[in-house]
């Protein structure tokens, strides 16, 4: 049997057949059909994928960037028309909020006129109760305190509590400012806290002990910011601020229900004056006072100052508030 030698294709065959070398002219042979094998599909194949792949991402990278671009220029649009609206909003609540600031400092101008215009004298401090200044008149200069000072004596002697056996006292003296039970108080328990105190702020001690003092409107609100705190947490705090919520004859206390006050008053020929001094609340909005003028018990001459003097305080929060200055 003849065995038939097996053939191998040389690398020249090979590359031959790659170039697809002519066939010989047509004599009556078909041309044989490419065929092509598994290796070869897959490639076309994943050529085919990358292709397209490439440009679904190329188109969509296009659209994805284009419709960024949009989205950045509506936001900035945006972002421009919300700014412009707020310093809009910010001006308008400035104006609004302005109109009523000028109205009330006006109406304290023309308090402080017309207390001085008969011949008085008026000095105001008004503080935070971290005791920043806000605004005051004639702060330094020195008044006849009157039973004013009954309110800082009462917050100093009594910050452990009231023994039962004094609230009669302590209420006759704040409610009413009766001298009696003042003196009574002052006689079983001394001053020693109050008047070194008052020798603190520069009281001479001679005067600092004697039971009513003359002092400056700075001095007298810095007693009640220096005390304040027996109101909110000493041990008969409640019972206090219901005390202080009413006394008598007290412009300050009548602000607000949150307003705790002593005032005092005195009218002879040798001392005059109507005082007030406490800390006035409205919600968020607290504060300490004192008010003094010359006048010889005159509550009703004294209270305009007081109420002029809130007005002003008041208008001025809420400017500030518009602002966006508070804290």
């Amino acid at each position: 049997m003849n065995v038939r030698p097996r053939q191998t294709n040389s690398p020249n065959a090979h590359h031959a057949r790659r170039a697809k070398a002519p066939l010989p002219e047509d004599r009556g042979v078909k041309k044989p059909s490419v065929r092509l094998t598994t290796s070869s599909v897959i490639v076309l194949a994943v050529v085919g994928v990358v292709g397209v792949a490439l440009l679904y991402f190329g188109i969509t990278s296009w659209s994805r960037n284009a419709t960024v671009d949009a989205w950045r220029g509506e936001i900035a649009e945006a972002t421009e028309l919300a700014t412009h609206a707020i310093e809009v909003g910010h001006e308008q609540r400035l104006a609004e909020a302005k109109g009523p600031l000028d109205a009330a400092q006006e109406e304290l101008d023309a308090a402080v006129s017309s207390i001085e215009g008969q011949g008085y004298d008026v000095g105001y401090y008004v503080a935070t109760l971290d005791g920043q200044e806000l605004f005051s008149r004639n702060a330094d200069e020195v008044f006849y305190g009157a039973s004013s000072i009954k309110g800082p004596f009462v917050l100093t002697t009594f910050s452990g509590g009231v023994p039962s056996g004094s609230r009669g006292l302590v209420e006759e003296a704040i409610k009413w400012s009766d001298n009696e039970c003042y003196w009574n108080l002052r006689n079983i328990y001394g001053s020693d806290v109050l008047s070194g105190q008052l020798t603190s702020m520069g009281v001479d001690e001679l005067t600092a002990y004697n039971s009513f003092v003359h002092l400056t409107p700075a001095q007298l609100a810095s007693l009640w910011l220096e005390n304040y705190w027996v109101l909110e947490s000493s041990p008969d705090a409640e019972w206090l601020r219901s005390i202080f919520s009413a006394p008598a004859n007290s412009p300050i206390a009548a602000l607000s229900e949150e307003s705790y006050s002593k005032g005092g008053w005195i009218a002879t020929e040798s001392l005059h004056c109507t005082v007030d001094a406490g800390i006035v609340g409205h919600g968020e909005n607290r504060y300490v006072m004192a008010a003094m003028i010359s006048a010889g018990e005159d509550e009703e001459l004294l209270g305009r100052l007081v109420n002029a003097i809130d007005a002003y305080e008041q208008a001025d929060y809420a400017y500030l508030e518009a602002a966006g200055e508070l804290a």
